[in-house]
């Protein structure tokens, strides 16, 4: 059976049950056993119940989704009308470790410049916080640093306490009312 990530079904792999016998073969049950069989499953069968001629052929198809990581192995039942039946067949996999969930920040844009009048407030801008991540982002907290510090408004948090979903965004305002005249700073944003 081909590898596998834990969790992950894979493609199905056709075994073909061919008839080498000069009589009928008819086949009664095709079932999975064996010590990690929860770990595989019959995704199609031309089999049970089939009148295999001789020489003829019937197939069936087995997927592999490993429960857990590592080494995974069971057994394909054949019971038919052969002599020596059942007939078992030896399946094995591998089962690799799931990748890591983890959120990702982006913030956009990397940096906003404003400008204003002394004593006033602008109007709003807009930073975005995207996740690009495979799991949900927790924001908890958006906070100003830097030189003026105090010129900065934020009047809106709405991304602290709810999980940003992965592919998904929240959007936070952000205004300035200068005190005086100059170019302040705030962290992270520069503000010129």
């Amino acid at each position: 059976m081909p590898n596998a990530t834990q969790g992950v079904t894979s493609a199905p792999v056709v075994v073909s049950v061919t008839n080498s016998g000069n009589a009928t073969l008819n086949v009664s049950a095709v079932t999975l056993t064996g010590v990690n069989a929860g770990d595989f499953a019959l995704t199609s069968d031309t089999c049970i119940g089939a009148a295999v001629a001789a020489n003829a052929t019937c197939m069936v198809a087995i997927t592999f989704r490993p429960s857990v990581p590592g080494v995974r192995q069971a057994n394909l039942q054949i019971t038919d009308n052969a002599p020596a039946s059942p007939q078992t067949f030896a399946l094995s996999g591998t089962g690799n470790s799931s990748p890591p969930t983890a959120p990702a920040v982006l913030i956009s844009p990397a940096s906003v410049g404003v400008a204003g009048t002394q004593g006033t407030s602008t109007s709003s801008t807009n930073i975005v916080i995207s996740n690009s991540g495979s799991a949900p982002l927790h924001v908890s907290g958006v906070v100003f640093g830097g030189t003026n510090v105090s010129e900065f408004i934020n009047p809106s948090s709405p991304c602290v306490g709810t999980p940003i979903a992965p592919n998904s965004s929240c959007t936070i305002t952000v205004s300035f009312a200068p005190l005086g005249v100059g170019t302040p700073h705030g962290d992270g944003y520069d503000n010129r």
